[in-house]
């Protein structure tokens, strides 16, 4: 069984930061540049860009012949390429490292990943791009457009400054699959709009993940498996049983592979709790049920350290791939990549740091479904405060999480919703 602690935690950490947001939840402070760097990120405030460039250079993730970091406000993020947008990274010169290609048996295995996007294309990319040089197959990954532009993106109405832009051609040539919701839809929505998506597939299983991540194999581990091998691993140790676990959390939730049939057995995500307390909702009746009526069914935590939560997207991501086919693992390009990765996720984590790769893209005005920065945190801060009240109307827990540390079991939170006249 999932600890209490763990899952207390779980919660804290989603109440703290929610990566997958799909409102603005701070206010601006990114500068206006579309493509950030480094350098210009934190321009509106002296002393923040100063513990920056003191931070990587003390890292020593810059070297003088090769910057994994670039300084130039108009390069492109593949910087061999002309200036379109729509070019397609070329794949001759950005080659998977051999070591992460998997060439075993993966017959009865099923890796597809959801991925939704709610703003900043280029952290999205990032993403993206990490995935296919970590190994997972770009034809197993669905990046679902959440961005509530309707057919905006698919029809080019949208410029690179809007935050909800998306390059629908790009995501494409990269070999991923892009679709969009049908509405812009809450995180509770959103979860259960996965779950529908793999009933209607006929997908017993199914991976989600956060959009603001960026994955690498441990070069150093002996034996190596790349990361996507080591997703296979686990995978054969869990789907030849369906019938005892809900999901498993590879670092917290920024990848999580959900049980189609224990999702649907759950009754789902409860979506009157639209962001916040949402996980604390259904993570605490996923435990409350392993325990009261099915022993065994419950979560699994498993520490994935090739997972790095990202404070923004670097300048050049062929960083993400060998220099040329003979490049070694471990080699210098992958360990100034890795301290990059862990400085950044550590930038991330300090306060006003964690979701300002949302605010980065401040155009988008006479556009469609424009709203402006103000109303969608308005709207986002307000929803927060009515999911709070349901959650403690449903629960009573004095504003614990999650719920069966304050003593809460699902025969009682029936009763309780009953009486209350709810």
């Amino acid at each position: 069984m999932l600890s209490r602690r763990l899952i207390l935690l779980l919660c804290l950490i989603f109440t703290t930061f929610f990566s997958l947001t799909i409102f603005q939840s701070s206010p601006a402070f990114y500068v206006s540049h579309v493509k950030p760097q480094f350098d210009n990120l934190y321009s509106t405030t002296l002393e923040a860009t100063k513990d920056v460039r003191a931070a990587l250079a003390n890292a020593q993730l810059l070297s003088a012949d090769k910057q994994i970091v670039s300084e130039d406000p108009e390069s492109e993020f593949f910087p061999f390429l002309e200036s379109s947008v729509d070019q397609l990274p070329n794949f001759e010169r950005l080659s998977i490292a051999p070591y992460n290609v998997y060439r075993g048996n993966a017959k009865g295995l099923d890796t597809k990943l959801f991925i939704a996007f709610g703003r900043n294309w280029f952290m999205l990319q990032q993403c993206i791009v990490s995935y296919i040089a970590a190994g997972w197959p770009a034809s197993d990954i669905t990046v679902f457009d959440n961005s509530g532009t309707m057919t905006a993106n698919l029809k080019g109405q949208l410029s690179i400054e809007n935050p909800a832009y998306v390059n629908v051609t790009r995501l494409r040539q990269f070999g991923v699959h892009y679709e969009r919701t049908p509405a812009l839809l809450t995180f509770s929505q959103l979860q259960n709009y996965f779950l529908s998506t793999a009933m209607d597939r006929g997908l017993d299983y199914y991976f989600w993940g956060h959009m603001d991540v960026a994955v690498i194999g441990d070069e150093t581990a002996e034996p190596y498996r790349s990361f996507y091998e080591n997703i296979l691993a686990d995978l054969r140790t869990t789907v030849h049983n369906l019938d005892n676990w809900v999901l498993h959390f590879y670092n917290f939730d920024w990848l999580t592979l959900v049980n189609t049939k224990s999702y649907d057995l759950m009754g789902a995500w409860d979506t009157s709790i639209p962001y916040y307390t949402s996980d604390c909702d259904f993570y605490s009746r996923v435990t409350m049920w392993g325990e009261e009526f099915k022993n065994g069914f419950d979560l699994k935590s498993i520490e994935m350290p090739s997972i790095y939560d990202s404070v923004q997207p670097l300048a050049d991501l062929s960083v993400f791939f060998p220099a040329d086919e003979h490049e070694s693992r471990n080699s210098t390009r992958h360990q100034k990549l890795s301290r990059t990765l862990i400085h950044g996720q550590a930038l991330k984590g300090g306060g006003d740091n964690r979701n300002r790769w949302q605010n980065v893209q401040t155009g988008g005005q006479g556009e469609p479904y424009y709203k402006g920065p103000n109303v969608q945190d308005v709207t986002f801060d307000h929803l927060n405060s009515v999911g709070r009240e349901i959650f403690e109307m449903k629960w009573h827990t004095g504003g614990s999480c999650p719920a069966f540390d304050a003593g809460r079991r699902l025969k009682d939170i029936l009763s309780r919703v009953k009486d209350s006249g709810h």
